[in-house]
C-alpha cells in the first residue's frame, strides 16, 4: 500500500513538473513584455516632450516673424523720422532702435501740464530699460523727465524759454468724422479742418487731409499739414495747439500715423513758417506699439 502511494506521488510530480516551467516561463515573457512596454512609454513621453519644445519654438519663431511683417509693413505706411536738430519725444516706452545713443546728454524743454494751465522746463531726460514682450527681453527704453510727468519733451531749438505758454483746448483729439475747429489765440482767428473720407462700404476711412487756415501780415493762407489719399485705420490727430515759441502765432503737436499702434508724433511750430505759410514741421519721431 505505501508502495503503491509512492508511486503514485511520484507520478503526480512527473505530471507537475512541465506545468510548473511552463508557467515560469510565461511569466519571465510577460516580465520582458512589461518591460519592453515601459521603455517604449518612456521614449514616447521623451518625444512627445521634444515634440512640444519644438512646437514652441516654432511657435515663439512665427510669432516674432508675425510683427517683424507687421512692423515692416507700417513702417512702409507712415512718415521717417525727421532728420534735424530739433527732436520730440513722449515721455513713455520706445522699442529698440527708435531712440539715438545721447538722449541723456542733450539739454530738454519739457512740456508740463499744472492745473489748466501749460509750462515749459529744462529738464534732464532719464532713460531706463523695460521689458519687451515681443523680443521677450530687456530691450526696449523708458524716456522720462527729471521734472516730473512732462506730455512732451523738445531739444534743438534755441528760441525756447521758460515758464507759462499760451495754449488752445484741444477739442477734437480724435476723430472719425470730418469737422472745422475755429479757435482764437492773442486775439486772432483760427481754423483747422480735417476732412476724412470713406471708403464704398463706409466702414474704412477713404483718406483724411488737415488743413490749417488763418492769416498772417493781413494775408489769408490755407495750407495743408497732411493728407492720406490710401485709406488709413485711423485719422490723423491733434495732440496739442498752443504758442511754444511765443512769436504770437499757433504751433502744433499732431500724431501723422494714420495707422493703428504707430505713432509719429510731429511739430509745426510758426516762427520757422515760410511767409506762404502758416507753420513749418520741425521735427518728427516715430515709434510702434505691441503688435
Amino acid at each position: 500500500m505505501k508502495l503503491r502511494l509512492h508511486f503514485l506521488a511520484l507520478y503526480l510530480f512527473v505530471l507537475a513538473v512541465p506545468f510548473a516551467c511552463n508557467y515560469r516561463g510565461t511569466s519571465e515573457q510577460q516580465s520582458g513584455a512589461d518591460t519592453a512596454l515601459i521603455h517604449m512609454n518612456e521614449r514616447l513621453e521623451k518625444q512627445e516632450e521634444q515634440d512640444e519644445v519644438a512646437r514652441q519654438i516654432y511657435m515663439e519663431a512665427e510669432h516674432k516673424a508675425m510683427h517683424q511683417r507687421r512692423h515692416d509693413k507700417w513702417a512702409r505706411e507712415t512718415p521717417e523720422d525727421h532728420q534735424g536738430e530739433v527732436k520730440i519725444l513722449e515721455t513713455k516706452t520706445y522699442h529698440d532702435g527708435e531712440l539715438w545713443d545721447d538722449i541723456e546728454e542733450k539739454e530738454w524743454y519739457g512740456l508740463f501740464k499744472e492745473g489748466k494751465k501749460y509750462v515749459l522746463k529744462k529738464t534732464k531726460v532719464m532713460v531706463s530699460t523695460a521689458y519687451d514682450a515681443r523680443t521677450q527681453d530687456s530691450t526696449d527704453l523708458t524716456v522720462a523727465a527729471a521734472e516730473g510727468d512732462a506730455v512732451f519733451l523738445m531739444t534743438g531749438l534755441k528760441s525756447l524759454t521758460e515758464g507759462e505758454v499760451t495754449s488752445v483746448p484741444v477739442r477734437y483729439s480724435y476723430s472719425d468724422e470730418s469737422y472745422k475747429y475755429p479757435f482764437k489765440i492773442n486775439g486772432a482767428a483760427f481754423y483747422i479742418n480735417c476732412d476724412v473720407k470713406r471708403d464704398a462700404n463706409g466702414a474704412y476711412y477713404g483718406g483724411v487731409t488737415y488743413t490749417l487756415m488763418g492769416s498772417k501780415k493781413r494775408m489769408a493762407i490755407k495750407q495743408v499739414i497732411t493728407s492720406f489719399d490710401n485709406p488709413v485705420t485711423v485719422p490723423t490727430s491733434v495732440k496739442w495747439i498752443g504758442d511754444i515759441d511765443r512769436d504770437g502765432f499757433p504751433d502744433y503737436i499732431m500724431d501723422l500715423s494714420g495707422r493703428e499702434n504707430v505713432s509719429v508724433i510731429s511739430l509745426f511750430l510758426s516762427s520757422k513758417a515760410e511767409s506762404n505759410q502758416l507753420v513749418k514741421m520741425v521735427a518728427r519721431q516715430r515709434s510702434f506699439g505691441y503688435h
